[in-house]
């Protein structure tokens, strides 16, 4: 695999001290999480989904849980900055893309509960900002994983934007929407 020259650190997520939505939350509103092409579809099931949920519902505020690590390139500024970026910077997400791309539809989910019992809660905002962030030259509102693939990611964007996708192709499409 060749590398771009300004990807030359490997990073690793490290988890956050305590478990806290606070530690995937500084991530996921820091950072556009870029899927490379030669990346697999999206291929969990419900067998791997129910996993990453007793694993979610395992978390409590006394103990620590370990759910896994995501392995990501950035340039040496980003690895090494101790403060957010003023935009969003830009991961190449190397290993933890199935279960990132799970916890964002999860997260999307979540949303349209909320929304749908109150939609000017607070969790809204919050909620929007985890998964979307508003495009520097375009304006529009973008998902903050993007894949190298355009089948996955138009499917991923549709759903995280609009709730839906119409007319999936492929069973990767098909796993996202179930």
């Amino acid at each position: 695999m060749t590398l771009d020259p300004d990807k030359q650190i490997l990073a690793v997520l490290p988890a956050p001290s305590a478990p806290s939505m606070d530690g995937m939350g500084t991530y996921l509103s820091n950072w556009i999480f870029e899927i490379p092409e030669n990346q697999r579809g999206y291929s969990w099931t419900k067998d791997q989904w129910q996993d990453l949920w007793h694993d979610i519902m395992d978390i409590s505020p006394n103990k620590k849980h370990y759910i896994a690590t995501s392995i990501v390139i950035g340039t040496p500024f980003q690895m090494n900055s101790a403060t957010p970026p003023p935009v969003r910077g830009v991961l190449s997400l190397i290993d933890g893309q199935q279960r990132m791309t799970t916890i964002l539809l999860l997260l999307k989910a979540l949303l349209q509960h909320v929304e749908l019992v109150d939609s000017r809660n607070h969790l809204v905002t919050r909620i929007n900002s985890l998964l979307m962030y508003q495009g520097a030259f375009t304006g529009r509102q973008r998902s903050i994983l993007v894949n190298k693939n355009p089948d996955f990611h138009e499917c991923f964007e549709s759903i995280v934007l609009t709730g839906t996708f119409a007319a999936p192709q492929s069973r990767a499409q098909n796993n996202m929407l179930e």
